[in-house]
């Protein structure tokens, strides 16, 4: 019996690029019709890192009570007026690891 590889999540994550996340994002065909909850935009920016403007910034959510612990995530904000949606990298790291170009 083979055993699977188990994916290394955080380091698909520090190399994912800005087009990975929009071709993440572009496989939910939904993704063009998202629409903004406060102004009602349709456009979105992925915010590129400072470090390295190839890659998308990526958010830490800390965890109450567990020191040094945070839910990483990517983010989209509305043209518009500015509201985020976070997306969790973990499930983007999934996805790109079964969808690799």
């Amino acid at each position: 019996m083979t055993q699977e590889k188990q994916i290394n999540v955080p380091e698909i994550v520090m190399n994912t690029t800005i087009s990975d996340f929009k071709r993440y994002m572009n496989s939910f065909n939904k993704y063009q019709h998202v629409t903004c909850s406060v102004c009602s935009g349709t456009e979105w920016t992925i915010n590129a890192s400072p470090s390295d403007k190839n890659k998308p910034v990526i958010v830490t959510l800390p965890i109450p009570f567990v020191e040094g612990a945070g839910i990483w995530c990517f983010f989209l904000m509305c043209q518009t007026c500015g509201e985020m949606k976070l997306i969790n990298t973990n499930k983007v790291a999934e996805w790109l690891h079964k969808n690799k170009p």
